[in-house]
């Protein structure tokens, strides 16, 4: 077993020899292991492995042979790294290597020769995610076997859905003048949002960490938040100097002229590489962004007649026991319903053993769905929908891999797939109403993205809502989505162009009765919101123009280095506890 240890490291040497280049990097993409679990003596770079499974990293593991892996694996892979490095001036001047591993879904700790290099992300039980951050990290030269084998291993926490490694590059290699410099960008303001009349204040940090001085220029660039509008608002550039070991600051101000969210862009610029950039979108008195989207004189009659049409229909609920989705603590069944126009729509239930009646949890899903069955919160019984045209729920309306909010786009909005996927929210409401473990009274709504917006319509739309969690809502306010965000820019002029019969006019009626911002002041139960301030999906603008519209009461949380994940699982704690409150129940 041994040998065959020492052969497999010496292959991937041999293999990754060839990728050496003047620039001294190591293909790390072959050659690795995988075991599902969690054991610390996995770290030892004498630990066995032999009978680990070989794996391909650049994938999530669910593509990669493990496809029901959740929870706690580790990698591990043997590579020599060439003695001459240890010579190289990069070594000498950095003192260390460094290992690129590239994403790492959810959370991992890396370690080299038995020793912690770094990790990203928090475990359990304080669990925070850190799916989307390349990964980078510095290994001391001294912990280095030059010319021999060393072992980097590994462990990685995903929660749900895809894990592990990827995408790359997976490698080592010496550092370079790029890595000499830490840039840290962000906010005086803690949540990154600004009151009227007060300065934007942002600071840039830079940490030297070579013995050598750096000389640069750094600019700092304002601009608004219309995707495709590349007018400078402010500029600031001049020369900079950070001495080896040591740390420099700046400071920038802007005051805007109206409310928005504001994107600054920082750029550290040294002679001989790609500029250092980092960003962030702060806002500014975000109270006042009121969004454009224009409500449809006759929308409200709109939706009695969709409300009335739905009630004609015979739901005729069919609810299969799934004792292989079941636990010792919960009972799940597959529901399947009639909703708007006869479509059928299925969701997982998922029903506390103690004694109820329980309060209860509507969960729809992202853009595309797939729902999983599952208890989210203790004592609360759970369905998960996945609305007509996504996950569980394609019989009657399939896309077949096309975009799915195009669906319907017939010029008559009653056709419209995100009109009959409302009415299944409401089919989904009235199904936990008929369940005898369901306290009616205690019924809410959660969602993230196109969640995040099914939750906030489908509060607006049913009174039996008690509480609705939305975040980083999607089906916000359509005209400042098709300027703010970059699917819309793209997608949107591909659509007009194919449909010859449809003007952005005609689109943007359509899109003006599944308008989250429209539904916004209907809304009667208590609403909290969060946002990333970084996200481009569903920019911060969009978002503010649904929720200033709440006329109920409402909390939000802004998060200033957070994309569509939002605030994560620091969010999600924040959610839970609020929800439980809602419900009356002990957090």
């Amino acid at each position: 077993m041994r040998l065959r240890k020492i052969l497999a490291a010496w292959v991937v040497a041999i293999a990754a020899g060839g990728c050496v280049t003047a620039e001294l990097k190591l293909n790390l993409e072959k050659g690795w292991v995988l075991k599902a679990g969690d054991e610390a003596a996995w770290a030892d770079p004498e630990f066995d492995d032999g009978d680990w499974t070989p794996v391909e990293v650049g994938v999530p593991w669910e593509k990669a042979g493990f496809p029901d892996l959740d929870g706690y694996a580790w990698y591990r892979v043997r590579v020599v790294i060439p003695a001459r490095w240890e010579e190289s001036r990069a070594v000498r001047d950095y003192g260390s290597v460094v290992l690129d591993l590239g994403a790492i879904d959810d959370v991992d700790e890396t370690f080299f020769n038995g020793k912690k290099v770094g990790s990203m992300g928090s475990l359990p039980p304080k669990y925070k995610n850190a799916w989307d951050k390349p990964r980078t990290y510095f290994i001391p030269a001294g912990q280095v076997k030059w010319g021999g084998e060393n072992v980097i291993a590994v462990r990685v926490y995903d929660g749900q859905g895809d894990g592990g490694m990827y995408p790359g590059p997976v490698r080592l290699r010496t550092p370079s003048q790029r890595d000499t410099i830490d840039l840290r960008f962000y906010p005086e303001s803690e949540n990154g949002v600004y009151p009227a009349g007060e300065k934007i204040r942002v600071t840039v940090k830079l940490e030297n960490r070579s013995r050598v001085d750096v000389a640069g220029t750094l600019e700092c660039v304002w601009k608004t938040d219309r995707t495709r509008d590349d007018t400078v608002l402010n500029r600031e550039a001049g020369e900079i100097v950070v001495e080896g070991h040591g740390i420099v600051s700046r400071t920038f101000e802007y005051l805007p002229e109206a409310p928005g969210a504001y994107p600054v862009h920082v750029y550290l610029k040294i002679k001989g590489i790609k500029d250092l950039h980092e960003y962030l979108v702060p806002g500014y008195d975000m109270a006042r962004i009121e969004g454009v989207s224009a409500k449809p004189d006759d929308f409200d009659e709109f939706w009695k007649a969709r409300i009335n049409e739905l009630a004609k229909v015979d739901p005729e609920y069919e609810v299969e026991s799934r004792p292989d989705k079941s636990t010792e603590e919960a009972d799940v069944y597959l529901v399947t319903m009639r909703s708007y126009r006869g479509v059928r729509v299925s969701a997982w239930y998922t029903v506390p053993k103690g004694a109820g009646p329980h309060p209860a949890l509507l969960g729809v899903a992202g853009y595309g769905g797939g729902m999983r069955p599952g208890a989210w919160y203790e004592n609360v019984a759970t369905l998960a929908l996945d609305i007509r045209g996504q996950g569980i729920s394609r019989a009657d309306v399939d896309p077949k891999g096309k975009e799915y909010m195009y669906v319907g786009l017939t010029g008559d909005p009653t056709d419209y797939v995100y009109v009959g996927a409302y009415l299944d929210c409401i089919r989904a409401v009235d199904f936990l109403c008929t369940r005898p473990e369901v306290d009616p009274k205690r019924i809410a709504v959660q969602g993230g993205s196109q969640g995040g917006g099914l939750s906030l319509v489908t509060a607006a739309l049913d009174s039996r809502i008690v509480a609705c969690a939305a975040d980083v809502p999607f089906l916000c306010s359509w005209p400042e989505y098709a300027e703010t965000a970059w699917w819309a820019l793209d997608n949107f002029v591909k659509l007009l162009k194919k449909r010859k019969d449809l003007t952005r006019e005609k689109l943007m009626r359509i899109l003006s009765y599944i308008d989250a911002a429209n539904f916004a002041g209907r809304v009667k139960c208590p609403v909290i919101v969060s946002m990333g301030l970084r996200d481009s999906t569903c920019p911060p603008r969009t978002i503010m123009a649904a929720y200033n519209r709440i006329r109920s009461e409402k909390s939000i949380y802004y998060y200033p280095y957070g994309g569509h994940g939002g605030g994560g699982s620091a969010h999600s704690d924040i959610r839970k506890k609020w929800l439980m409150t809602q419900f009356g129940e002990k957090n």
